[in-house]
């Protein structure tokens, strides 16, 4: 079967699946105002708020803060749609670029579920523990069951084997170590919970409503694996980059023929947090040294603290700086050309706030965060004060949860109004109005050009009547409008032109003595 086709299949499936449970619990949100009422007290609230999502976000730790890292990746044996080859690619660049312990492992057919959580059990009897950062990846069919909760399938059939993740999924957030999991399913988020020990992370393809591109350039693991190849190049960076970096590139891309595109489109990935500390912070990675991959994953904790050259995982913590990386910080920001996509947010302040331009001014000299890391879109005055501003997707993901801080869309630019606006005018234009700017354009065409105007008389009175009124001449206040000379008929203008041609001096001289045009009382 053609693999655009099969992915297509398996996305209408999945929708025709989740249809009735997402007709229930999805609703439209237009016109939702229950957060109307919450506000931050001011400025300076969100200042610190940002402030501390960009130290999560761009760790400015000297070296890695994990001893050694294990990963675990899961795929059926039973693949019928071939994600081994991708499976393996992360393990080359896992085991051979990070230096990670890595180990392949087969979902079997029969008695699915109980044996996945026996390999999960072992997985971190072996090696859960402060000092080490675990990582699970899976790839294969997903879905979601009537709870909303993440289903693992082998075939997208009804009688397929199953995994029921969202159950096991809790054993690795309650172990004490850091957990990292990457999903590269359909319904993958719909993996999220909010308990659990030290820090869980999840990436997944895509968001529970919906279903994920299939093995090839549009996958989640296919960026997945490019930006763990470029970031392994610079200083450790966080997860919640990471989510940015492959998001950026998977939105990055326009297809080169419509039809293509039709069957393989890209999913935006999702991230969240399920657990963390109470300092929030997100987990870094970084290659392990070779030191450390020499000392051999058997070292015990205590035999690795007391050896030379070593520090435990409570000194990295203490290396820390309050400050982010500027270097992490410079691959998505400022970013004046948008190469990588912004998230705009409001913010609701309480309504007593200075924001007069001086006093804008004083803010932003006083709370730095919000000319690092933040370009404000916008000010508007409600029963709140409204602002409005642009962050780096890896600065959002770890702002904490708060009713007052609302995301409104992922954006590619700019307030691409950057010139001020006016009011609009209070009165229509007239059609008299319209009329004499015609007439007036047209004067100033003739006027432009060399050759003699059509209706000379017409338009020396239409140009002295288009200049402002000038006090020493009475007589510029006596002109006619110029919507009221009447036109001249082909016969008047015939006569006009032949007298002109026999007699143009002597006809200028009767003008003269006259003090009138030929043709005034026309």
């Amino acid at each position: 079967m053609d693999r655009s086709h099969e992915v297509c299949t398996v996305g209408k499936s999945l929708e025709a699946t989740m249809s009735s449970s997402l007709e229930v619990a999805q609703r439209p949100r237009t016109h939702d105002i229950s957060r109307i009422s919450y506000h931050l007290e001011d400025l300076e609230s969100f200042g610190d708020i940002v402030t501390k999502a960009a130290a999560a976000a761009f760790p400015n730790s000297r070296r890695s803060r994990y001893r050694n890292v294990y990963a675990l990746l899961l795929s059926w044996e039973d693949d019928q749609l071939g994600v081994i080859s991708e499976v393996q690619e992360l393990d080359d660049v896992l085991s051979q670029t990070y230096h990670y312990q890595v180990e392949q492992w087969r979902i079997p057919n029969t008695n699915s579920h109980n044996s996945l959580a026996f390999r999960l059990m072992e997985f971190l009897r072996s090696y859960a523990s402060s000092e080490h950062l675990l990582l699970t990846y899976y790839g294969g069919h997903g879905s979601m069951n009537d709870d909303r909760q993440c289903i693992w399938s082998c075939y997208e059939t009804l009688d397929s084997p199953t995994v029921q993740w969202y159950g096991l999924q809790t054993m690795l957030e309650q172990c004490e170590s850091d957990t990292l999991i990457l999903l590269d399913c359909c319904a993958a988020a719909s993996s999220t919970t909010a308990s659990g020990n030290g820090v869980t992370e999840l990436i997944a393809a895509c968001g529970f409503e919906t279903w994920a591109p299939g093995v090839g350039e549009h996958s989640f693991s296919r960026s997945l694996i490019e930006e763990l190849k470029y970031l392994s190049r610079g200083p450790p960076f966080s997860v919640a980059l990471l989510h940015n970096k492959v998001l950026s590139r998977i939105k990055d891309w326009n297809p080169r023929y419509t039809l293509a595109s039709a069957s393989e489109r890209r999913k935006t990935p999702f991230y969240t947090q399920l657990a963390n500390e109470l300092n929030r912070r997100s987990i870094e990675l970084s290659p392990v040294s070779q030191q450390e991959v020499a000392s051999g994953p058997e070292t015990s904790p205590q035999a690795a603290a007391d050896s030379p050259g070593q520090s435990s995982g409570s000194e990295d913590v203490d290396m820390l700086d309050s400050e982010p990386s500027q270097s992490s910080l410079a691959e998505v920001w400022p970013d004046p050309r948008f190469m990588s996509p912004k998230v705009l947010i409001s913010v609701a302040l309480e309504d007593d706030q200075r924001l007069r331009p001086d006093d804008w001014n004083e803010w932003l000299r006083l709370i730095p965060a919000l000319t690092k890391y933040v370009h404000i879109q916008g000010v508007y005055k409600s029963d709140s004060t409204v602002i409005l501003g642009l962050v780096p997707v890896a600065i959002w993901n770890l702002l904490p949860e708060h009713s007052a801080i609302s995301f409104v869309c992922f954006v590619k630019s700019e307030n691409m109004l950057d010139i001020p606006l006016t009011r609009p005018a209070t009165l229509s234009k007239t059609e008299l109005d319209i009329k004499a700017e015609e007439v007036t354009h047209e004067v100033q065409k003739h006027a432009s050009t060399s050759r003699t105007p059509r209706y000379p008389e017409t338009l020396e009175k239409l140009e002295s009547a288009a200049q402002p009124c000038v006090a020493d001449s009475p007589s510029s206040s006596s002109l006619p409008s110029p919507l009221s000379l009447p036109p001249l008929s082909i016969k008047e203008e015939e006569n006009r032109q032949q007298s002109e041609e026999d007699g143009g001096e002597q006809s200028g001289e009767e003008t003269d003595s006259s003090g009138s045009s030929p043709s005034a009382g026309k």
